[in-house]
């Protein structure tokens, strides 16, 4: 049965994360015992005042740490996203070799990272007081750079985005924008080479290079009723600034977590044995804090997620007047990705971005129920 086709899948998909961390708790260890390891003497000779990294050393030591970290874990990447994925979806599209693409991600993690870890702890020794005010503010632009980058820079050097070629498609949608009264972003038909041949939707971007994306599988799979109440979905998130509130609370709880970090730095360093201002020898403990931190708070990133899509699920309801294309739409993309309604409720809270299926159904047949009422009432009264 498909159900228990499903469960499967999402319950070997939770090992996996499981295993992928502690892989990565692993190569945590391993880094933190290496750098204490090789450099006593600078944390013996060098005075507390003069506890001074450069920033090539901090920048070196946390690619070091952060490749390690990512060559561990690899194991139980390819597991999930090679193995799993080519047994429970054996129609999925070939391409690149997907060893090559997940060593390039290794690199560009480690790089990318470690010149943003090395930088923050750098701050730290020059700033020991306004540090972490500053780190947030620099994370704060890269994330709204980020955003507006994806869709203008990145998404068209991974994948192949086009307009739309449907006419009759297009005129559907060009009325949906219009009765919904916003400011539509760019619909575009979005082809990724070598990913799983299942439909997709998203909203991308910030102000004018917002687009949303229509993966080819949802273009030639769906009805055009299917894919005008995927459409207004995603125009809901647009309508209601959706990206703007998730960049507001990452940014918000990113401030908070560098600041949790400042405050708590002066009580774990010299149970660790370390100065004032962390040094290269420290880097890992800083990961590990962040790491957490990021654990901690996936409830309230997840709980704020929900809330936008149970929001979207309602406007593109109420929008396109569908429930029939939106319970097809939903049933389908639950057939072909998997979804399982079956994970226990602590599961569901702290990693679930969307709703149970179950809830988003129940959603749409209450609709069903409430217009058919409303049509009745009106009939009765003429």
């Amino acid at each position: 049965m498909n159900v228990d086709k499903s469960t499967r899948y999402r319950l070997r998909r939770l090992r996996a994360d499981v295993a992928e961390a502690v892989l990565v708790l692993t190569g945590l260890g391993l880094w933190a015992m290496g750098a204490w390891g090789l450099a006593p003497a600078v944390r013996g000779v060098v005075s507390e005042s003069h506890q001074f990294d450069s920033w090539w050393r901090l920048f070196g030591s946390s690619v070091a740490g952060l490749l390690v970290m990512g060559l561990l874990s690899l194991p139980a990447r390819v597991y999930r996203d090679v193995f799993l994925e080519r047994r429970y979806f054996p129609h999925a599209r070939g391409g690149q070799p997907w060893g090559r693409r997940a060593l390039g991600a290794v690199l560009v993690t480690a790089a990318g990272g470690g010149l943003l870890l090395g930088s923050i702890v750098w701050l730290w020794q020059r700033l020991p007081d306004g540090w972490w005010l500053v780190a947030g503010g620099l994370l704060i632009c890269l994330q709204l750079a980020w955003a507006v980058a994806v869709p203008a820079f990145v998404l068209p050097r991974l994948a192949a985005v086009e307009p739309l070629s449907s006419a009759s498609l297009t005129t559907r949608l060009s009325a949906l924008v219009a009765r919904t009264g916003g400011h539509a972003p760019r619909i575009l038909r979005w082809t990724v080479d070598g990913q799983p041949g299942r439909a997709q939707a998203a909203l991308a971007g910030l102000g004018e290079a917002r687009c949303i994306l229509l993966s080819d599988s949802l273009l030639d799979a769906y009805s055009e009723d299917e894919v005008e109440v995927v459409v207004a979905h995603e125009l809901a998130h647009a309508a209601h600034g959706d990206v703007r509130l998730t960049l507001v609370l990452q940014g918000v709880l990113g401030l908070t977590g560098l600041c949790g970090i400042h405050l708590g730095w002066p009580l774990v360093a010299p149970w660790l044995g370390a100065p004032s201002a962390p040094s290269a020898e420290s880097l890992a403990a800083l990961v590990l804090a962040g790491w957490g931190w990021q654990g901690v708070t996936a409830p309230v990133r997840h709980g704020l997620t929900r809330r936008q899509e149970r929001r979207a699920d309602a406007f593109a309801l109420a929008a396109t007047g569908r429930p029939e294309a939106f319970l097809s739409a939903l049933r389908r993309l639950k057939q072909e990705h998997l979804a399982d309604d079956s994970a226990p409720a602590l599961v569901y809270w702290w990693t679930h971005s969307h709703p149970r299926i179950a809830e988003r159904v129940a959603m749409a047949e209450t609709f069903t129920r409430q217009s058919s009422a409303r049509a009745t009432l009106s009939s009765g009264r003429m």
